[in-house]
């Protein structure tokens, strides 16, 4: 080996033994393969973020109720889907506050349930609103550009990915279509769409998520722990994995599927601190207070799972490599990320605090939702420089 190349590792140990002198190596368990660590680059994202908005002791705009989606922009201004109270916040790169944009109504620039805020494109955003059903525009600055109806009865289906002109989108249909009957399951069926205007057509059917429907609760929630399939969307791919296979197939923003490839992950059996912790973790990045506070109702109507699914969590950075966050560890105060470029090799493991649910990674950050003990919600931003060498 070179003395550049020798002096990139030592680099890269010493970064390691700082950060897990800081958290306690003890406090994260590694995804294995035949009992062994894979020999991939690991990071550790801990100590305090480099920006956080949102607190109850301040001005109104500091206070979230429920958030929809954050993202950070080229010249560093922080934007968050402040869903509970109607609006698009915008923050500085210091976190000071800008701006605000909407409000409650059913006029242009209104909201009545606010579900998603992301990207179209490199200069707008859209916010989705599922009782009105309709994808808000505005500009990185937050002027209101204009309104695209969704299609019908896909009002609270999950957008992945939208157009810079909000009229063509990637829908994860995922909730229970038609009539259901209380006190019952169900394998709700699962499928990417591809949308332009109101027209639809089904890209790929991609299996079924678990279901229940409260009996005492008029209340409906997929089942924690159960089957379901997990997709998430980068700049140019999009991913749609089935948590029972782990068989996760690409896709481009077009709607082309251009490869398959298997996770090669495990399952493992639900102990009782498990389960506990999943219901506990289950509504994490639900932005409807009222959803997240009424469907706790349901837990002692669901029935515990005894074998965890493949994986937990999918999420594609700004590289379009696919972070999977696994269930080694679940009750540990770091849940543990494996990150694998588009055709599938495995590149990194990248521990994170477990309370954070992570909205968005970076080049060199990663930006996600925290909660304190009193359930004020927090954007919170972690600087990574290490993430700059998973950038292709």
């Amino acid at each position: 080996m070179s003395a550049r190349g020798r002096g990139a590792v030592l680099s890269l140990t010493i970064v390691l033994l700082f950060r897990i002198g800081l958290v306690g190596a003890q406090e994260i368990e590694w995804p294995t393969r035949n009992g062994l660590v894979p020999s991939l680059t690991r990071i550790i994202v801990s100590g305090a973020p480099a920006l956080r908005v949102g607190t109850a002791a301040g001005p109104e705009y500091s206070l979230f109720n429920g958030v929809a989606g954050a993202a950070r922009l080229p010249d560093g201004t922080l934007v968050v889907g402040d869903a509970g109270n109607h609006r698009v916040v915008f923050f500085d790169p210091t976190g000071r506050w800008l701006r605000s944009v909407g409000r409650k109504g059913d006029g242009p620039g209104e909201f009545r349930q606010p579900r998603w805020l992301g990207r179209c494109g490199p200069d707008r955003l859209g916010f989705q609103d599922g009782v009105h059903g309709r994808l808000s525009l505005f500009t990185v600055r937050g002027d209101f550009v204009g309104t695209n109806a969704l299609p019908l009865d896909l009002n609270f289906d999950r957008v992945l990915w939208c157009s810079p002109a909000g009229d063509r989108l990637l829908i994860l249909m995922n909730q229970p279509h038609g009539p259901v009957h209380r006190g019952t399951y169900l394998g709700s069926p699962v499928a990417l769409l591809r949308t332009s205007g109101t027209a639809v057509d089904t890209v790929f059917r991609a299996g079924v998520r678990d279901f229940y429907f409260g009996k005492a609760v008029s209340f409906g929630t997929h089942v924690p722990l159960g089957r379901d399939v997990h997709a998430a969307a980068g700049s140019r791919t999009l991913y749609v994995c089935p948590n029972s296979d782990g068989r996760c197939h690409v896709f481009d923003t077009a709607g082309s599927r251009v490869r398959e490839f298997s996770l090669n992950l495990k399952g493992r059996r639900v102990r009782s601190p498990d389960w506990q912790a999943a219901l506990r973790q289950h509504f994490d990045g639900e932005p409807s207070r009222r959803y997240r506070v009424g469907a706790q109702r349901l837990w002692q109507e669901i029935t515990p799972r005894t074998e965890f699914p493949l994986f937990d969590q999918l999420r594609a950075d700004q590289a379009d490599n696919l972070w999977v966050r696994t269930y080694d560890g679940y009750t540990t105060e770091y849940s543990t990320w494996l990150v694998l470029s588009p055709e599938g090799v495995e590149r990194a493991i990248v521990a994170i605090p477990r309370p954070l649910f992570v909205l968005e990674i970076g080049r060199d950050h990663i930006l996600g939702l925290a909660r304190d003990e009193d359930g004020v919600e927090r954007v919170e931003l972690y600087r990574v420089p290490e993430l700059r060498a998973l950038v292709r």
